[in-house]
């Protein structure tokens, strides 16, 4: 049977908050009149939260950024290597470090000054630290024999701060400090950052290590679970951690962006594949900034677009919706949200004759059974194979 699990952090909001799940689309309305319905404990504070829509224990798969990072750019760095993610920043000429927010909005235009300056940073390589390229701010950082007794700020914390004030500390500082101090000093000369400055655009002439880690010794899904399950997301993270599990990814890229996503992938994903999983964090950045319109909208395009062609497909599917709720990434939720979440299980040829409601009501209801995300997402959750 073909199973299609669909996450969408923080659907369900909060009962002091509307979160359009009580005037659904007809195809999706449709699924909960004949779907069971459970209700998510909230995730706790992890370092991979993502970990759970692969149905795993977020506590037991622990991934630091940097392998993460290291991993969705495909790289195989030797044993015993610390990964960093390595922040693509700026520090101005008083010594600040700041992000580089421009970049992110002409990312098609960034491409051509990336490779000038990828081109410099190679000469940073040295014996002991490769730089590997990645994609707009988001790079990576090998440090082969390293250690893991150090300190690094995230940009989070560096940013708005001098610089010297926010340097890694512990073993191996030394070469890290000078890593970030020769960046500085090779990025300024780029021809690229002159023109910048003339604009009166900040300089990208930074490389900030952090988030280290080891590669995990995660299992094998597959082998595992016996199948690969193909995974469509908009995520670098969860790019990452699918690769250091063996599942498939999609295009990032096409998937769409923070506010935008591509339901025709979604679709396509579910159509081409036995297993499949799509998540989508759109509605979590409109539910951040009180979107409510764009929230049934997208709503709207999930319903017609991945819902309705499976059940006029004909053939026999089961569809998992998760809402979770609590610490569904490493950044906040969206102020008002709801910790609980929700999640239904409809499968085409059981139907179930559902009473329980897909949204915020339920959450003080005894009578509907509780359980961890991980749990209700695994292929074995009430039975059904």
């Amino acid at each position: 049977m073909r199973r299609v699990t669909i996450v969408v952090p923080y659907l369900a909001s909060g009962p002091d908050r509307e979160s359009g799940l009580r005037s659904l689309p007809s195809a999706l309305q449709h699924v909960i009149e004949h779907a069971t319905v459970v209700k998510l404990a909230p995730l706790a504070p992890s370092a991979t939260p993502e970990a759970a829509f692969l149905a795993m224990n977020p506590v037991e798969a622990v991934v630091a950024q940097g392998p993460l990072t290291v991993a969705f750019l495909g790289h195989e760095p030797p044993e015993k290597s610390v990964h960093f993610h390595l922040t693509l920043c700026s520090v101005d000429e008083t010594g600040v470090l700041s992000s580089v927010s421009d970049v992110q909005e002409r990312a098609a235009d960034f491409v051509s000054e990336l490779d000038a300056l990828f081109g410099a940073v190679a000469r940073l390589k040295t014996p002991s630290l490769t730089p590997l390229r990645g994609a707009g701010l988001d790079h990576a950082l090998v440090w082969e024999n390293g250690s893991l007794e150090m300190h690094t700020a995230t940009p989070s914390d560096a940013f708005g701060h001098d610089v010297f004030s926010v340097l890694p500390k512990g073993e191996g500082e030394e070469l890290l400090r000078r890593f970030i101090d020769d960046s500085v000093n090779l990025l300024n000369t780029l021809e690229s950052n002159h023109m910048r400055r003339e604009e009166g655009l900040p300089s990208l002439n930074c490389l900030w290590p952090w988030g280290q880690g080891f590669r995990p010794d995660l299992p094998n899904l597959p082998l595992r679970r016996g199948d690969v399950v193909h995974v469509v997301s908009g995520s670098m993270r969860m790019q990452g951690l699918c690769r250091l599990v063996g599942y498939s990814h999609g295009d990032r890229h096409a998937f769409g962006t923070k506010l935008q996503t591509n339901y025709d992938m979604v679709r396509e994903n579910a159509s081409a594949h036995r297993l499949s999983l799509a998540v989508i964090h759109s509605i979590e950045e409109m539910q951040r900034h009180g979107r409510t319109d764009e929230i049934a909208w997208n709503l709207e395009q999930l319903s017609t677009k991945v819902v309705s062609p499976l059940i006029e497909a004909e053939e026999p599917f089961e569809l998992r919706l998760a809402a979770p709720g609590g610490h569904c990434s490493v950044g906040s939720a969206p102020e008002g949200s709801s910790s609980t979440g929700l999640m239904l299980t409809y499968v085409s040829d059981r139907r179930a004759n559902n009473t329980v409601p897909f949204d915020e009501r339920v959450f003080d209801d005894v009578r509907v059974p509780t359980a961890n995300v991980w749990e209700f997402l695994h292929p074995g959750f009430l039975g059904l194979e």
